[in-house]
Order: structure tokens, then C-alpha cells, then sequence
């Protein structure tokens, strides 16, 4: 599926491949470090207590060390014993009941409002969900949801266009709630309701809110040609959901107008395959535009603007790596194949280049770049174009090298450490080590 909001600044994700963190592993290889340091130390006190041939306690204990907690453990919040979520009824085996709170309320029931900030990943980062009724801000205890594909007989929206999944089983008092840290597996939809009072006193489900990754999912990536976040109204644009694994079912869809469009080949677009295809684009085509599957899987997301006047800011729709290099482009509507003779660029409002070519390159993009860009030329502007660079993270091989050699580097420590205290212990009483090499 496909979907779009509407904005005047597309946004360009900067950011490189998901690879593991690297604080993970180089805490794997102080581990490896750790280990070895305990296998050489448990060797070096056996070989010391034969060459005495002493009968001391220490050849008579047995050192272990303590095995490390997997890291892949993950809290998962258990649904069972969980009391039934007003607005639904539970049925057998946990499963709920299609009951929404708009399907049994008056007109004048309140409805929640929810916001995402940042809309945006960037990925380690902390988003915040904030909830809020119109009417009044008092006495609320809020709900939180994630969206999931529309199945028959689980808590769903009033539209059917998706089921919904709780966050926190009882609800908070607070009217925000934090996922951090975030990563890929956040992207989606969510939303949020609120109830108070005895008798309990509901509000209506929130509109959906996304969070939105611009960088490639492991089970399939947006492509879109042509390949940048601005185009002129009245041409084709074409979009298409490449998959990686097995996923299948992938739908596209859009944001716009802040509610969520259906998929492309309803009532916008045609479809062929993978492939969507919007043969004469107009203003309100503008939006957010991702893949879905029927699993609940999000790719990539862009955001799109279609422009009516004269000029865009050709840039890249996909996420670009810090140390790489990003080339700007401002495009004459009337003269697309050739270049502007003269263009000025604004980097936050601030004039930053003067072109002859009508192109602006950074050859080494980093994190002072990060910004909204926008051209200028003859007194006719583009819209901004927020651009977004994300750091380089060591790879996960160099990470555990590092680990390796401050694990065995701290085994040194130690050992020297044990060397001049069993030294000690023996010349106190009266005996003599020669260590040879």
C-alpha cells in the first residue's frame, strides 16, 4: 500500500544501512576479551601450584566465570489476564470483538487527537506520542495503540482501515508516551484514545499518526523514478515496491490531506505488478508514500510535492551516508534539459552559493549540512527542501576487534596483577620464584 501526507518541503533522509549498534558488539568482544583473559589465568594458577607441587587451597577451588546475558532478549508485554480494553468485547482464546467506540456513541462524543514528534526516524533516537482531548484536558487516562492490518474480529477502527494493538495494557495518566530507543521495527501507524469517570467516560479513536523511516527495510525498499522529492504538475511519476525476501502482498500507499489514502489502483493511480503509476500528476497529489504488507511491514517512505510554478530542487529521495557526496540541482519547468544560467542557493534562509550551472555539489557531505535547502532564480523560488545527514557507525567486525583488544588488554592487567601477589604471598614465607622465559 501507498500513502502521502501533504507538504510543501519533501524530506530527504540522509542516513546509511542498518548495522548493528556498535556499542553491542564491542561489549561482544570485551566478552571474547574476558573469556580468553579466564582461560590463560585458570592455566597460568594450575601450572604454578604443580611447579610447587604445594598442596594449597588454591589448587583445590575452581574459578568459573559468570556466563553473559543473552542480548537478544526482548520485553514482550503479555495480553493474558489483561482486563477487556473499553470499546471492545473479549471473546474466547484473547481474541476481540470489531467494537469500536464510534460504532456505540453519540455524535457529541469527543475524539482524541494524537501527534508523533518526530514524524521522522532516526533510528536510536527518542520519538514522543502526545495525546490530547479538545474539549477538555483534565481527568484523562490515555491509551496507546499501534496500527496493524485490518482482521476480522480484532479491535479495529470504525473505517476498517486497519486493527489495532495496545502499547500499555491499563493505560497512562500522562497524555504522552516514549518509544525509545527507536529503530525500523517502529515505523508505522499509531494511535490513541482517552476515558475517564465511573461510569467510564470514552473518547473516539484518534486519527492515525505515522512515524516514517526514509532508509530501506530489509523486506522491501520504494523506488521511484523519476528519482527526487519534487516534480512539476501535469507529468508521470512512477513508484514501485521492490522486494528483498519472501514478503509478500506488498500494497502502495499515501498520506495526504492528513488522513490515509487507499492503496494505489482504487481511486488514484493504476497498478501493474509492483509497479504504480500516476500518469498526470496534480497538486494534491502531494504527500507521504510507502509500501505496505498484508503482514503489517513498512518499506522506505517519501514525501512528495508536486509543484505548480516554475522551479524545483532536484534532490535525492533516498538516504545518503555522511562522507558522501550530494549534488542540488534547480530545474527550469520550460528548460528541464538545460541549465539555468544563474542560481542562487539557500541553506535555512541564508544565501550560501552563486551558480552559473544551476547545480550545487557538497562533495563531502557532513553533519553541518544538514538543513532546508531552496533556489532562487529571475525572483521565482522552489519550495524548501529539508535535507537530513546522519552519521557513519564503525561495522560490526571493527566494533568486536575493538572489544577484543580491551578485553585482552585488561586480562593483561589482571594477570600482572596475580603475578606480584602470589610473589608477595611466597617471598613472605621465605620461598623464592624464578620465572624463566
Amino acid at each position: 500500500r501507498i500513502y502521502r501526507i501533504v507538504s510543501l518541503c519533501p524530506c530527504v533522509v540522509l542516513s546509511p544501512g542498518v548495522t548493528p549498534g556498535p556499542s553491542t558488539s564491542v561489549l561482544v568482544g570485551v566478552v571474547v576479551g574476558l573469556v580468553v583473559a579466564g582461560v590463560l589465568l585458570t592455566i597460568l594458577l594450575v601450572l604454578l601450584c604443580r611447579y610447587k607441587n604445594a598442596k594449597d587451597s588454591c589448587c583445590n577451588r575452581t574459578f568459573s566465570l559468570p556466563q553473559p546475558q543473552s542480548t537478544n532478549q526482548q520485553d514482550q508485554e503479555s495480553t493474558q489476564g489483561r482486563a477487556p480494553d473499553p470499546g471492545y468485547t473479549l471473546l474466547q482464546h484473547g481474541i476481540y470483538d470489531t467494537i469500536t467506540p464510534s460504532d456505540n456513541n453519540d455524535n457529541d462524543q469527543p475524539q482524541a487527537v494524537l501527534s508523533v514528534s518526530p514524524q521522522w526516524l532516526d533510528p536510536g533516537d527518542s520519538v514522543t506520542l502526545s495525546c490530547w482531548v479538545k474539549e477538555s484536558s483534565t481527568g484523562w487516562r490515555f491509551f496507546w495503540y499501534r496500527t496493524v492490518p485490518y482482521t476480522a474480529r480484532l479491535l479495529s477502527l470504525s473505517d476498517r482501515s486497519y486493527s489495532v494493538e495496545p502499547l500499555s495494557g491499563n493505560g497512562t495518566s500522562e497524555d504522552s508516551y516514549t518509544l525509545i530507543p527507536t529503530g525500523p521495527s517502529h515505523t508505522g501507524g499509531y494511535v490513541c484514545r482517552a476515558e475517564r469517570g465511573d461510569p467510564v467516560y470514552d473518547t473516539l479513536y484518534s486519527k492515525p499518526q505515522f512515524l516514517w523511516s526514509g532508509e530501506p527495510q530489509p523486506s522491501v525498499s520504494l523506488k521511484m523514478r523519476p528519482n527526487r522529492n519534487q516534480h512539476f504538475n501535469s507529468k508521470s511519476l512512477s513508484l514501485s515496491c521492490e522486494e528483498k525476501g519472501n514478503s509478500t502482498g506488498w500494497k502502495l500507499k499515501r498520506y495526504r490531506e492528513k488522513a490515509v489514502d487507499s492503496e494505489c489502483g482504487s481511486n488514484w493511480g493504476s497498478i501493474a505488478g509492483s509497479k504504480c503509476t500516476i500518469m498526470l500528476t496534480f497538486s494534491w497529489d502531494s504527500g507521504v508514500y510507502w509500501c505496505e504488507s498484508g503482514s503489517g511491514e513498512y518499506s522506505n517512505a517519501v514525501n512528495i510535492t508536486v509543484v505548480v510554478g516554475p522551479l524545483i530542487l532536484e534532490s535525492p529521495a533516498y538516504p545518503i551516508t555522511e562522507g558522501d557526496s550530494v549534488t542540488l540541482r534547480c530545474t527550469n519547468r520550460y528548460q528541464e534539459t538545460n541549465p539555468i544560467p544563474k542560481v542562487d542557493f539557500y541553506k535555512d534562509g541564508v544565501l550560501i552559493r552563486n551558480e552559473t550551472t544551476g547545480e550545487m555539489t557538497i562533495p563531502v557531505v557532513s553533519k553541518s549540512d544538514e538543513g532546508s535547502y531552496k533556489c532562487t532564480f529571475n525572483e521565482e523560488e522552489s519550495p524548501k527542501s529539508m535535507v537530513r545527514v546522519r552519521g557513519v557507525t564503525p561495522g560490526p567486525s571493527t566494533s568486536v576487534l575493538v572489544g577484543v583488544v580491551v578485553g585482552l588488554v585488561v586480562a593483561g592487567v589482571l594477570l600482572t596483577i596475580l603475578l606480584v601477589l602470589l610473589c608477595r604471598y611466597k617471598n613472605a614465607k621465605g620461598e623464592t620464584f624464578i620465572i624463566s622465559h
